[in-house]
């Protein structure tokens, strides 16, 4: 297995997961969709990040808005593996409890 993964809180609006992949150059990247509003940390390590179009590569001290349904792929083509996040996720109830609709985030 290439992601471990601990749920370090996890209440009705919101879940916080800590992310630790050891994938590799030559990996597929797999497809992968956002479940819920998310702001994540890359905390150590790097790796590529393909959505909506557009490349990015993430390294520590990076974060990322991942938009929920949206699908996204993760690469390690240029890193011999061992990157660490930690995800907040949010729940569409708890983003409309605070106010923050769901349509602005995109932009």
């Amino acid at each position: 297995m290439t992601m471990e993964i601990a749920v370090l809180h996890r209440a009705a609006c919101a879940t916080v997961v800590d992310y630790r992949c050891r994938a590799r150059p030559g990996d597929p990247a797999v497809e992968e969709r956002h479940r819920d509003l998310s702001l994540s940390y890359v905390r150590r390590g790097t790796f590529g990040y393909r959505s909506r179009g557009a490349a990015h590569e993430l390294v520590a001290g990076a974060t990322l808005v991942g938009h929920a349904g949206e699908a996204y792929r993760c690469t390690h083509d240029h890193h011999g593996g061992g990157d660490e996040c930690l995800s907040f996720q949010f729940s569409a109830d708890a983003l409309e409890a605070l106010g923050a609709a769901p349509r602005p985030w995109p932009a």
